[in-house]
């Protein structure tokens, strides 16, 4: 990963309201039921939203303490 899209994450992740907008948007994008769905594509969709979990929480990583970016000058990543 390029420093730059390194930044574009650290920025995204700690604008909490943009960064919960989008994690509700993919979930019920994930949890939208389709019509003729059978117990296969249910429990993918349950896998699915487990990786978004997953995803989700490497992602948090990238999350800033604003104490440790104001003491440093740079996000801790």
């Amino acid at each position: 990963m390029t420093p730059r899209q390194r930044e574009k994450l650290v920025r995204f992740i700690n604008d909490e309201a943009l960064a919960e907008a989008v994690y509700s948007l993919v979930q019920k994008a994930y949890l939208k039921k389709k019509d003729g769905e059978d117990t296969t594509i249910k429990a993918a969709r349950f896998i699915a939203l487990n990786l978004l979990d997953e995803a989700w929480r490497e992602l948090d990583k990238y999350k800033t303490d604003s104490s440790d970016t104001a003491a440093k000058g740079t996000p801790h990543v």
